[in-house]
C-alpha cells in the first residue's frame, strides 16, 4: 500500500486507496485507544476494560509512516 500512496498523483483518490486510508486510521486509533470486543459485558451490565495490542508503539509508528505519505501533517 506504501508504494500506491508514493505513487499517487494529484486528482480523485481511487477507491482501493480512500478504503485503505480509513483503514490505517482506524487501526492506529485502535492502537491507540484499546478496543471493546462485541460481547463486552462481563453479564451483569458492565463493560470490560479495553484490550490493547502487542507493541502499540511499534505498530503506531509503523501505521504513521505509511499515512506520512498522503497526510504531510502528521509530521
Amino acid at each position: 500500500m506504501v508504494t500506491a500512496f508514493s505513487e499517487g498523483e494529484p486528482g480523485p483518490v481511487p477507491a482501493f486507496a480512500t478504503n485503505a486510508m480509513r483503514t490505517l486510521r482506524m487501526l492506529y486509533t485502535l492502537c491507540d485507544t484499546g478496543f471493546l470486543p462485541p460481547d463486552a459485558t462481563n453479564g451483569n451490565g458492565d463493560a470490560e476494560p479495553a484490550h490493547t495490542v502487542a507493541h502499540p508503539l511499534a505498530l503506531k509508528d509503523a501505521l504513521a509512516g505509511a499515512l506520512r505519505i498522503v497526510w504531510l501533517y502528521l509530521g
